[in-house]
């Protein structure tokens, strides 16, 4: 393959056929649980703290779950290496205090979505 552009290395990345498919059923399988427990929420008429809880906590369990698998990631460079296709997993920077990255990366997350 030539290279359009010179300069700027090129990297050919051999991908997953069925990657696509692996998200789509997750996300079906997710959105059918979903559906499951608020028509259930709905029925037994808890709306109030059935849906206030799991949206005021899913940020904050998205980002332990996040900074636990980079940790695990930066650790072992293989441990995931079956399970999530490695151009597809994020890169975390050398953080080597929790304390810093609470400080400064999380804080940086926060205000970069507004």
């Amino acid at each position: 393959m030539d290279n359009p552009t010179p300069g700027v290395n090129v990297v050919e990345v051999e991908a997953w056929t069925h990657a696509a498919i692996w998200v789509l059923l997750i996300q079906s399988l997710a959105a059918h649980i979903c559906y499951i427990t608020s028509k259930y929420a709905c029925r037994i008429m808890v709306q109030g703290f059935g849906f206030a809880l799991p949206i005021t906590i899913t940020v904050p369990m998205t980002v332990s779950i996040a900074v636990v698998f980079c940790g695990l990631k930066n650790m072992n460079e293989c441990y995931f290496h079956n399970v999530i296709p490695d151009y597809l997993f994020f890169r975390l920077p050398p953080v080597y205090h929790l304390g810093e990255f609470l400080s400064k990366q999380v804080s940086d997350f926060y205000l970069h979505q507004s």
